[in-house]
């Protein structure tokens, strides 16, 4: 069984927690919290023998010792957990607004004359940091959601059986480090889009998709969307 790296390990845990506990009993015998709490029993009447009245006393306090490390370690991690999540907000803000920025540039490429792909591409939206592929090909699609919304129409109108939506980053990507295709000249994308459906291996589109495909290398405008 192999375990996440993001946890550390169960012996690792208990020694840590042993420790702490050690120092929270110290600091309980020092103070003579076991002399404190067979005093309480004695006033109180009770007939407990000294030995007995230790041996609770001292199981109670190392009972609090524990709840006094737990504590403390609690606390810590509570402070960690809400760090990180003040930290991820804050990465997560900054990618949706790197992510419309792309869309305003899209949108600016777009009124000079470029096609919706070319627009997307020259926005850089492919190269907004991130380690996780699945938010990239987020913020890709919220970009193009944008750009829909707003009537300027899909950048992958006419690829949706050639590059499906789980990919848009990821042939984002391969096309603009490509030797094979220029993703900003001509239609030269609608050339790598079959190229990527053969690497991928995804399965021949229709004929539908096909003609389209092909009779949009011959038009001065982008092939419309089959959605």
């Amino acid at each position: 069984m192999v375990k996440s790296p993001e946890h550390p390990p169960t012996k690792e845990v208990l020694r840590a927690f042993l420790l702490a506990s050690k120092e929270h009993w110290r600091e309980l015998v020092g103070g003579s919290t076991i002399a404190i709490l067979i005093g309480v029993s004695l006033a109180m009447g009770l007939n407990i023998p000294p030995l007995v009245a230790g041996l609770i006393a001292g199981n109670l306090a190392v009972l609090l010792a524990c709840f006094l490390a737990f504590r403390d370690q609690y606390r810590v991690a509570h402070a960690l957990r809400r760090e990180l999540t003040e930290t991820r907000d804050d990465i997560a803000n900054k990618r949706y607004k790197a992510a419309y920025e792309c869309f305003r540039k899209t949108v600016e490429f777009i009124k000079k004359g470029d096609a919706p792909f070319h627009g997307l591409c020259k926005s850089g939206v492919h190269l907004i940091e991130t380690r996780d592929l699945d938010v990239a090909n987020n913020l890709v699609l919220l970009v193009c959601g944008y750009l829909k919304t707003y009537g300027h129409g899909s950048p992958f109108a006419g690829l949706e059986e050639y590059v499906p939506q789980g990919e848009y980053h990821a042939f984002l990507s391969w096309i603009h480090y490509s030797p094979n295709f220029d993703p900003l000249k001509d239609w030269e994308y609608l050339e790598a889009a079959d190229a990527w459906r053969i690497l991928v291996g995804h399965p021949t589109p229709s004929m539908d998709a096909r003609l389209a495909l092909v009779g949009a290398k011959h038009l001065d405008h982008p092939p419309q969307s089959q959605t």
